[in-house]
């Protein structure tokens, strides 16, 4: 049987064709059954389901004809009831080719229950058929209806650190540990690992020239703070770069960081990357920031690039935005899927309840973005104390009684948004789902 459509389509909820024809009368619940009656009866392992994805939002899953030539001006599926659909090619947003298991899981996902015992099985049901990202997915789910799910929480490799859970990585992070070829070590213990006598001797003399520099910055003499500074700034070699991190990183004055940031982008090669990187996604200062982004250069972005897109995981909203800002100015294609992970991102907050007015404030230490040059409170939370839920500063009334809380926001990161439709030259919006599917095309091979 051979079905044309034709715009425009509607949704049949379950079926192999999101949207049909108003013409078509087949019922939803027949042509739902049918969908399930054919998964059962095909081998998952040997089949596919394609999914073509409609430009007016429709999907349509089944097996593309794969003997099409690229120059026809249709396509053809045979969907999963065994229904033939042609379709316009200029009507094809694109097509991501897939097995067949992927769509039997759409289909169990789209019919659990949101209670902890359905994510549990779901979870359960991807581990048994080979799909550990979306396994990932449901447990995380399981753990936000109970905390203290051991299973799940041993399943996600969390554990228990300081009366809460987190993963092993961020307890470990937090320790002071960083990860090594699979085992944790100290930054010293990697630092020695990763550099030669010569280098650890000559960065040893680096040290005690910076200190000597440092001193001359802070003499009272002009002629001797202006010899000093022209010395600092004289600085080429890579092997100072450990010297300058410790001693300016964290000066309290934008200006001297400045000068700091200007020092490492004289420096030639990667050893100035990545405390750049660090200002970059670090410094209180936008001006700061702007000038180690562009001291790294097109020449060296490709030592940037893996940085920046590790940050995007960052705990803190203003890190993966400024992470973004870097991906979008020096990254490629590779950063998408990571780029998508980060559309919309979830983060703590601490937030000051007053007993008194049954008000949230936020703490004023830097949770709260008050000068220009820092990127602002995540838009929901902004609404909140435009309505007067949260105030920003609960300190006006010292007489209130306050109770610190943490509270949960999912971020919808603009720049994130940015980036991928600079890199791309599409836009889905935060639809995570429309964007995986078309990477997921891409990679696949299938038509865009």
């Amino acid at each position: 049987m051979k079905v044309a459509l034709a715009e425009p389509y509607n949704r049949i909820a379950g079926s192999d064709v999101s949207r049909t024809s108003r013409n078509d009368t087949m019922s939803p619940r027949i042509s739902f059954v049918a969908t399930l009656l054919a998964l059962a009866a095909i081998p998952l392992a040997t089949c596919s389901a394609d999914l073509v994805r409609l430009r007016n939002g429709g999907e349509i899953r089944g097996e593309v004809d794969k003997g099409a030539g690229t120059t026809d001006t249709t396509l053809s599926i045979e969907t999963l009831s065994g229904v033939v659909v042609t379709v316009e090619r200029a009507d094809v947003e694109f097509v991501t080719y897939r097995r067949l298991v992927v769509e039997e899981y759409e289909t169990r996902a789209r019919l659990a229950a949101d209670d902890l015992d359905s994510q549990w099985a779901l979870a359960q049901w991807c581990r048994e058929n080979g799909l550990l990202d979306e396994r990932v997915r449901h447990l995380e789910r399981v753990v936000e209806f109970d905390p203290d799910h051991e299973e799940a929480r041993r399943l996600l490799r969390h554990v228990k650190f300081r009366g809460e859970w987190t993963t092993q990585e961020a307890a470990m992070r937090a320790q002071g540990y960083v990860k090594y070829r699979n085992r944790y070590i100290t930054p010293q213990e990697l630092e020695l690992i990763q550099k030669t006598d010569l280098q650890r001797e000559t960065e040893k003399k680096w040290y005690a020239d910076v200190r000597r520099v440092v001193s001359g910055l802070e003499h009272r003499s002009t002629r001797r703070r202006a010899a000093a500074l022209a010395e600092l700034e004289a600085i080429t070699d890579p092997a100072a770069v450990p010297a300058l991190v410790k001693n300016f990183a964290s000066a309290e004055h934008a200006a001297v960081r400045m000068v700091y940031v200007n020092v490492l982008g004289s420096i030639a090669g990667p050893a100035p990357i990545a405390p750049l990187v660090d200002r970059v996604l670090k410094d209180a200062d936008y001006e700061v920031r702007y000038r180690a982004l562009n001291l790294i250069g097109e020449e060296r972005a490709e030592a940037a690039v893996p940085l920046l897109a590790r940050s995007l995981k960052s705990d803190d909203n203003n890190v993966v935005r400024r992470a973004a800002n870097g991906l979008a100015r020096y990254g490629g294609q590779s950063v998408v899927p990571h780029l998508i992970d980060a559309l919309v991102t979830q983060h703590k907050y601490k937030v000051a309840k007053r007993s008194t007015a049954g008000t949230l404030g936020f703490r004023s230490d830097g949770s709260g973005m008050t000068n220009p040059g820092q990127l602002s409170l995540p838009l929901e939370l902004q609404a909140m104390m435009r309505n007067g839920a949260i105030v920003q500063t609960p300190q006006s009334n010292p007489h209130a009684r306050v109770k610190w809380v943490t509270v949960k926001a999912d971020v919808r990161n603009t720049e994130v948004h940015t980036a991928l439709v600079k890199l791309t030259g599409q836009d889905f919006g935060y639809n995570e789902r429309t964007w995986t599917l078309w990477w997921a095309s891409r990679k696949s091979g299938g038509t865009s």
